[in-house]
């Protein structure tokens, strides 16, 4: 393997020089050595040790990826359809602007803070997070940091996260349902997965959105239409079961916070003869890839995923370049009217 001190006694020159040329820091080399270098670098095919780089004093040029939602399932949270357009999308503009992207997973941050300590990350990337785990983070590493899909108090100040208009997609897909006929509408979300077993952030501003336009059109809502599913998949198809057996919580339609479960409630309500939309109306939030092949075709609300994972990068590379920390990025949604939804008189 050729080594800088294999380029160096080539070249007749020590081995700071040569890692000078090939870092790109060539104001105190003289054109003729630096010529020199580059030609012997090219001849012996020198292929830089891309961990002495991460690891120097210069700049890594490498961002860090957290994925830090807690798992619900068996399967790894990188086989989630959102997780993973979002992680593609932050990979691709990261590279897009010259930089390397490594990817964490794990929503331990003692972990992620003894991972970070060990690399000489220039930036990171936070998704799923929650805001004292932001907040922590940001005075241990002093370094610049984005999250995505956090939940911050009107109070907070010094962070960058980029979301979505959560709240306001949420109230446009409960009118819709109301105006397709719908007044006992149900809400069904994930529980958090913790002691108090609170909706998470962005089920929570959901289920805001819902409620206040159920309000807004002066219905009431019962108690056991909102509905709270557990994180354990066989726990949560044993609910779906009890909802289709029990007349469906006594609605027409659900609005369930996420495509992932308003397609998983679909097939188990099919499994026990229940059909979609004849027997009951469904509706989903992300508009999935698997959302949009589905038959019925599932009837959400849009959001980019891609320009999610696009504008948390650029917001961190605004921030590596000395911005301020001072924006909440909220991106727009989009109704999709599919065929999962009837029509009542």
């Amino acid at each position: 393997m050729v080594t800088i001190k294999t380029i160096a006694d080539l070249a007749g020159v020590s081995p700071t020089t040569v890692s000078n040329v090939i870092h790109g820091r060539t104001g105190r080399v003289s054109p003729d050595t630096l010529k020199k270098v580059q030609t012997i670098l090219r001849e012996e095919h020198y292929v830089s040790n891309m961990g002495a780089q991460i690891l120097g004093r210069h700049g890594s040029k490498l961002i860090a990826l957290v994925v830090a939602y807690r798992p619900y399932e068996r399967e790894s949270l990188l086989e989630d359809p959102f997780v993973s357009s979002v992680t593609a999308s932050v990979e691709q503009t990261v590279r897009e602007n010259g930089y390397f992207m490594m990817l964490y997973n794990n929503p331990d941050m003692k972990e992620c803070l003894r991972m970070a300590r060990a690399w000489n990350i220039e930036g990171m990337i936070l998704l799923g997070a929650q805001r004292e785990d932001y907040f922590m983070l940001r005075t241990e590493l002093k370094m610049p940091i984005v999250s995505i899909d956090t939940c911050y108090l009107p109070g907070d100040k010094n962070f960058v996260n980029v979301g979505l208009c959560d709240y306001e997609g949420a109230f446009e897909m409960t009118e819709y349902l109301i105006h397709c006929g719908h007044t006992r509408i149900g809400f069904l979300a994930l529980m958090q997965n913790t002691g108090n077993r609170d909706f998470i952030y962005v089920d929570g501003e959901r289920e805001r959105g819902y409620m206040d336009a159920m309000a807004h059109h002066g219905l009431k809502v019962e108690k056991e239409w909102v509905t709270k599913l557990e994180f354990c998949e066989l726990d949560r198809f044993a609910q779906y079961v009890r909802i289709a057996d029990n007349g469906f919580i006594g609605c027409t339609a659900l609005f369930f916070a996420s495509d992932t479960m308003a397609i998983e409630a679909m097939f188990a309500f099919y499994n026990r003869g229940k059909h979609v939309p004849d027997d009951i109306s469904i509706a989903g939030f992300d508009d999935s890839r698997l959302a949009r092949r589905l038959r019925p075709r599932l009837t959400t609300v849009r959001q980019d995923f891609a320009l999610k994972g696009r504008r948390s990068v650029e917001e961190l590379i605004r921030l590596i370049q000395d911005s301020e920390y001072s924006s909440n990025v909220l991106l727009p949604v989009t109704l999709v009217k599919g065929e999962s939804v009837k029509k009542i008189k």
